[in-house]
C-alpha cells in the first residue's frame, strides 16, 4: 500500500504544472458540485476552506503565485470590468424571476443586516473566483488564451437550478471574467466585480424595479430561449 502511494505521488510529481493543476481541480470541483451547505454561513466557510485555503496551500507547496497581484494594470482591468459588467447586475434586479430568488434568505430590513450578508457573500465570490478564474484560468495561462475557455462549461453546470437569466449568462460571464483576469494576470478584477455584482443584485432585487417593463420583456425572451432546449 505504501509503495502504491509512493508510486502515485512520484507519477503525479512528474506531470507538467498544467496537468498537476487540472488533477488538483477535479476533486475540488466534485466538492463544489455535490456538497451544497444549506446556510449562507456554512457555504461561506466551505468556500474559505476548500476554495481559498486549500488552493493557497497547493500553490505554496509548488512555489507558485496564487494570482492575487495588485498593480496599476490590475486596477485598470478591474475598473474596465466593472464598467462592462456591473450594469447587467443592476438590470438583473428588474427581472421578475431574479427578484423572486434574491436576496437569498430574504430582504434585510437594516443596513447592518445587509452588510453582514454581503460580508459572508464575499467569501462565496472570493472562493468562486479562486477556483474558476484562478485555478482554471490564471494558473494555467501557460496554454495561452485558450485558458479562458477551460471553465465555462463546468461553471455553467454549477449554475443549474439558478434562475434562467443567471444560468444563461454564466458561461459568457465566465469567459469575460477569465479574459480580464488573464490579461491582468490576477483574479482581483473578477473577485471585486463578482462581489460588487452580488451586492448590487441583492439591493436592486430588494427595492422597486428600475426597469420594470424591460425586466419583464427580458424574462419572456429568456423563457423562450430556454424552451428551445
Amino acid at each position: 500500500m505504501v509503495g502504491y502511494v509512493q508510486d502515485a505521488v512520484s507519477r503525479y510529481g512528474s506531470l507538467s504544472w498544467i496537468k498537476q493543476v487540472l488533477a488538483f481541480a477535479a476533486p475540488v470541483f466534485a466538492i463544489e458540485f455535490f456538497v451544497r451547505p444549506d446556510s449562507l454561513a456554512l457555504r461561506a466557510l466551505e468556500k474559505l476552506i476548500v476554495f481559498v485555503l486549500v488552493p493557497l496551500a497547493f500553490v505554496k507547496l509548488h512555489d507558485r503565485d496564487f494570482g492575487l497581484e495588485v498593480n496599476r494594470r490590475v486596477a485598470l482591468y478591474t475598473v474596465l470590468l466593472c464598467l462592462l459588467v456591473l450594469p447587467f447586475y443592476v438590470f438583473a434586479g428588474s427581472i421578475p424571476v431574479m427578484r423572486s430568488f434574491y436576496p437569498v434568505g430574504g430582504v434585510h430590513s437594516t443596513a447592518l443586516g445587509f452588510a453582514g450578508h454581503q460580508f459572508q457573500q464575499f467569501f462565496l465570490a472570493f472562493g468562486t473566483e479562486v477556483f474558476y478564474r484562478g485555478v482554471l484560468c490564471v494558473w494555467i495561462s501557460g496554454i495561452g488564451r485558450r485558458a479562458v475557455l477551460v471553465s465555462p462549461v463546468v461553471y455553467a453546470a454549477r449554475h443549474v437550478g439558478k434562475p434562467g437569466p443567471e444560468f444563461l449568462g454564466s458561461a459568457p460571464a465566465d469567459v469575460v471574467f477569465g479574459a480580464f483576469d488573464y490579461r491582468a494576470d490576477s483574479i482581483v478584477p473578477s473577485v471585486v466585480v463578482h462581489w460588487l455584482g452580488m451586492a448590487l443584485t441583492d439591493y436592486f432585487c430588494s427595492v422597486d424595479p428600475v426597469f420594470p417593463v424591460l425586466g419583464s420583456r427580458a424574462q419572456e425572451l429568456i423563457v423562450g430561449i430556454l424552451a428551445v432546449f
